[in-house]
């Protein structure tokens, strides 16, 4: 149990405490006793729950100044249970100025600790309480909690012992103590290491390619694989499901899909594995072999040698292995998954992949500081290395290697994770910012900030100088995550676009085809590659296969097309990226513009292209879209206007959900609709329409939307608020004006740059402001899922939605909209919204014949707010790209 999850620990914890507070027996006078009468009716009125009238009568009794120790106690305790954190603090620590001896408010402070999420001192306080008070089972308790914020198992299993046999009749001390007692305290494996010298291989690498056993003999083996992330919307990455049906349900999901192999990242919950084995024993014919990760973060200072990084990643994937071989009994850790791992998956491991892509930085560094690094020459891996690096990785491999086989007798293909940043071709057209800014300070260039991007062709990494030694049977392998649209170089290689496949251009297969070139016999697997389904784009390929901006359907067509190169450049294989869409990831263009960080979980950007890889949807709404952008009012029939006229414009509507403000306009005609909207402050923001509308308006409006065509219509900014063009002179916020100067939403994706050469390539962006019209029903013949808005075949009704990143809302689920102070750098500042206002005119040719409201008063316009969330609602659905993506795979032999 952990206490912020579980509310009834803040609220039951320690109130049992004033029972025991003790009555004063002097009175002094009238005043001493008005205070011994309110404190024993607070105290009645706090047992009976009447938490706010106690409150109510203790604060009255401080603010007269005649509180001491045991009022400002009990108001300690009131305001903790009305969740008021920071005025029980001041409570409590009233208290102690009135007794710096007195355990009960120190007691309180740690429990206020436990729910600011501050265990350390919590701990302090409640070890403080016990050492003046021994006997006090309260602050045991207390403490055995603060233990188990901090994953301090054993500790806190001693300290619920001493709270229960201090007071055997507390209930709730003896549910923590169960709690903690049904839970792995310590790092476990069950059976000991193998006998004898026998190994065992169930797959491995070579002649180019995976082979895995079939009986008596070895098959060779294309892998049409998918990476498998699962953080359900709402959940941080470390919040894994655990959760049987949903895995099993995904499994024949992917089966069915033609997939036979799922790569997993990290270390994933024991039910994941069992219900691998059994979804494998059930179903042979389709069977998932299991492509396992060890993860890690980057080392402390760069140094891949500092004892503890290095120790904890070999720990890592030890556990691993052992977790693979069912024989794991591994206690909570934060940001890993637990449990007892019983199931024996081992002959369903295709291969080991260790580590993350690495920076080329850390790299760098680390080569720089280590240059003078040995050689490694281990049991069962040599090297030959160019650079220091590869020594450490080699040591990781050969720690793998070392510990299935001597510990197990069994052997599995191994690599390490790499990226075309990394990889040991050399790129002409991608300088190094170094090289980059030789030539722009010879073109007297002044920039106006810092290049912020990796040195995509810096280092080299190559597991062509790892050797395999004759102890070692299931080979190696190189894995890499190899996009079509970054790093740069694989868009502006001249060679790239000079190879074609049977689709025409294909820059991608010519990368792949350089790959296979340099290791030769050795096998290639790309372990990520696909486009994703955001409306927004994070960079621009020439032809076509963006970071983004494609729908499902052109989603499945690209992810099919690039699994093709993969065959047609004779790689082993590839694993599309990613199975589910996952709240939680941010991608550069967007991430600053993502406040606070940690609530980005909780909301679907569309705009960010990392939110939407997967071949399956995580849309908001349990039971389906709130609002079907289809072109009729099905939606809204149920709905009350927020605004109602009886002209041209008969009513517009207003919905919002987890990724989208959804807007309809019921109208008579066929004329331009333009809608203003006020995001925040009706006094900032541009209070006239754009230039060729002579309107005026008493809000201030951000941005403008015109709707006046199938392929003409967009939504545009008031300039002072354009995030992309306002880069020197932020503080980004809305400013009052008069101007009605509103413009196209433009972001460059493709930052200029040189090559090496000092061939100069200019910037490349698009522009956010077109609104695509179409449906979002599957069944119609305009069906498109990244439809912005649809008009009725009549013309009389308008559906629209517009993402909350391209109305610069930073959170909607706590209504944070993006508004700065001063001036910073980074993440962006907020403010909260009360709520939006609209504007919404009919337009003939240039003139206005119809607006809501009718009168241009600010108190005419109502304020739209939507419902803030803490937890979002949300749906797994496929997408369309599921079923094309299928196709594409049976198209593939699994043996070639």
């Amino acid at each position: 149990m952990t206490l912020w999850r579980n509310k009834a620990t803040w609220l039951i914890a320690t109130f049992a405490l004033v029972a025991t507070m003790a009555s004063p027996v002097w009175i002094a006078d009238r005043s001493e006793t008005r205070r011994v009468d309110d404190y024993e009716r607070a105290v009645s009125l706090y047992r009976d729950q009447r938490i706010d009238d106690a409150a109510a009568l203790l604060q009255a009794l401080a603010d007269d100044g005649i509180a001491r120790e045991g009022e400002w106690s009990l108001l300690g305790w009131c305001r903790l249970r009305l969740a008021e954190n920071g005025k029980a603090a001041e409570a409590f620590q009233q208290a102690l100025v009135l007794n710096e001896r007195a355990v009960e408010p120190l007691v309180g402070l740690g429990f206020v600790a436990l729910r600011n999420g501050d265990s350390d001192a919590a701990k302090q306080r409640f070890q403080s309480a016990i050492d003046r008070t021994p006997r006090y089972a309260e602050a045991w308790k207390g403490l055995g909690l603060a233990h188990q914020q901090l994953n301090e198992l054993k500790a806190a299993r001693e300290a619920w012992q001493e709270a229960v046999r201090l007071e055997p009749s507390d209930r709730e001390s003896q549910n923590f103590l169960q709690e903690n007692l049904a839970q792995i305290v310590e790092e476990r494996r069950p059976r000991p290491a193998v006998e004898g010298n026998s190994v065992t291989l169930t797959s491995r690498a070579r002649n180019a390619r995976f082979e895995v056993r079939a009986d008596d003999r070895f098959e060779p083996f294309f892998v049409k694989g998918i990476n498998l992330g699962t953080a359900l919307p709402g959940k941080f990455p470390a919040e894994f499901p655990d959760d049987p049906a949903l895995y099993r349900e995904w499994f024949d999901l992917m089966s069915d899909a033609g997939i036979n192999a799922v790569r997993l990242y990290t270390l994933h919950p024991p039910s994941l594995y069992t219900t691998l084995r059994e979804h494998n024993a059930a179903r042979p014919d389709r069977k998932l072999w299991l492509i396992q990760g060890a993860w890690t973060e980057l080392p402390p200072d760069d140094n891949y040698d500092d004892p503890a990084f290095d120790g904890a990643f070999r720990a890592e994937i030890r556990r691993v292995i052992d977790a693979l071989h069912g024989n794991l009994e591994l206690p909570p850790r934060p940001g890993h998954a637990n449990g007892r791992y019983v199931t024996d998956v081992s002959q369903d491991v295709l291969a080991l992949a260790l580590g993350r892509e690495w920076e080329p930085f850390s790299v760098d560094a680390y080569n720089r500081e280590h240059a003078s690094r040995a050689p490694f020459k281990g049991r069962y891996i040599t090297t030959t290395p160019r650079y220091p690096i590869e020594s450490w990785l080699a040591s990781v491999c050969e720690e793998a290697i070392a510990h299935s086989t001597e510990y197990y007798g069994v052997q599995y293909p191994v690599g390490y994770t790499s990226w075309p940043t990394l990889d040991p071709l050399e790129h002409p057209t991608e300088a190094t910012v170094e090289e980059e800014m030789v030539f722009r300070n010879a073109a007297g260039e002044e920039l106006y900030e810092e290049i912020k991007e990796y040195d995509n062709d810096l280092v080299q990494v190559d597991t062509k100088r790892m050797k395999e030694s004759s102890r070692y049977h299931a080979g190696l392998y190189a894995i890499y995550h190899a996009y079509p649209y970054y790093p740069e170089f694989m868009v502006l290689d001249p060679d790239y676009a000079k190879v074609r496949d049977a689709e025409g251009i294909s820059r991608y297969l010519g990368y792949l085809q350089d790959l296979k070139r340099h290791h030769g016999d050795q096998p290639v697997l790309i372990g990520e590659f696909g486009v994703p389904t955001s409306r927004g784009i994070a960079h621009l390929h020439p032809e076509g296969q963006h970071h983004g901006g494609k729908n499902s359907v052109e989603q499945g067509e690209v992810n099919g097309r690039l699994m093709r190169n993969i065959a047609e450049a004779g790689l082993a294989g590839g694993a599309v990226f990613a199975w589910i869409d996952e709240w939680f990831k941010r991608n550069w263009l967007v991430m600053n513009y993502e406040s606070p960080y940690e609530r980005n979980r909780l909301w679907l950007n569309a705009l960010d292209a990392e939110q939407n890889y997967g071949l399956l949807g995580a849309y908001p709404g349990a039971d389906g879209w709130k609002i079907l952008i289809d072109g009729n009012n099905n939606d809204w029939s149920t709905r009350t206007p927020l605004m109602q006229g009886d002209g041209a414009l008969k009513a517009l509507y207003a919905e919002a959900d987890e990724a989208y403000l959804y807007l309809a306009i019921e109208r008579r005609g066929d004329d331009e609709i333009v809608l203003g909207i006020d995001t925040y402050s009706e006094e900032r923001g541009s209070h006239r329409f754009p230039s060729d509308i002579d309107q005026s308006s008493a809000i201030g409006m951000e941005f403008v939307v015109r709707l006046n065509g199938d392929d003409s219509s967009q939504i545009l900014i008031d300039r002072p608020y354009d995030l992309f063009s306002n880069r020197l002179r932020r503080p980004y916020q809305s400013r009052a004006n008069d101007l009605g100067d509103f413009v196209e939403i433009v972001t460059y994706t493709n930052r200029d740059r040189y090559g090496r050469d000092g061939t100069y390539f200019p910037p490349k962006g698009y522009s956010r402001s077109p609104l695509r019209h179409g449906s979002l029903d599957p069944k119609a013949s305009d069906f498109n899922d990244l439809a912005d808005w649809k008009r009725s075949a009549d013309g009389r009704w308008i559906e629209l939605r517009l993402p909350w990143g391209l109305l610069n809302i930073a959170d909607p689920s706590s209504h944070r909209v993006i508004h700065e102070t001063d001036r910073t750098e980074g993440r962006v500042q907020t403010k909260r919204t009360e709520g939006f206002r609209f504007h919404l005119l009919n337009v003939d040719r240039g003139r206005v014949t119809d607006r809501l409201p009718q009168r241009d008063r600010l108190d005419a316009y109502p304020t739209y707010r939507w419902a803030g969330w803490e937890q979002p609602s949300y749906r797994l659905e496929k997408k369309p790209s599921y079923k094309i993506f299928k196709k594409a795979l049976a198209e593939l032999p699994t043996q070639n």
